[in-house]
Formats: structure tokens, sequence, C-alpha cells
């Protein structure tokens, strides 16, 4: 029971997510972005905690994904992917 909870909890925040960052990103009404960033924080953060849920409920599984040399690469290229957006948006803020 507690992986089907978690799994419709990620795939319902993953929509939420999805969704109003899309709305963010596309729609150029500053008044709907003001609106809508609380909900997606919101949304951000119970998605943290079923995500995390799910990292626990699977955690056998993808470590075995792991094991194998190209998913281990792929996992580190998407890690240094992400961590090269966060430097970029920790340089640009302390520009501005």
């Amino acid at each position: 029971m507690p992986r089907r909870i978690v799994a419709v909890s990620l795939a319902v925040c993953f929509l939420g997510m999805a969704t109003s960052g899309l709305m963010m990103f596309f729609v150029e009404q500053s008044s709907l972005a003001i609106h809508i960033r609380p909900v997606h924080k919101l949304i951000g953060l119970v998605m943290i905690v079923a995500a995390s849920a799910h990292l626990r409920l699977n955690f056998r599984g993808l470590a075995n994904h792991l094991k194998t040399r190209s998913m281990a690469i792929y996992g580190g290229v998407l890690v240094a992917a992400l961590l090269l957006l966060y430097g970029f948006v920790i340089i640009k803020g302390s520009i501005n």
C-alpha cells in the first residue's frame, strides 16, 4: 500500500510541477507568475517528500541500475549538468 500511495503522489506532484513550471515559463504575464509561484513551491515540497519515499522504497533497484558502467556514467553526466546549471544561476545572481 505505501508504494501505491508514494507512486500516485509522485505522479500527481510531477504533473503539478510540470504544468505550473510551463505556465511560468511560457506565459509572459507577471501577475500569473506571482500567483502560481507559491503553488509551484508547495507542490515542489510535497514532491521532495514523495521522491524521497520513492527512493527509499526502491533503493535496491536503483543501486542495481548504477552498477552498470553506462548507467553510472549517465548518472554522473546528469549530476554534472545539474551542478553546472546551479553554478550559472549563482554566478548570474551575484552579477545582478
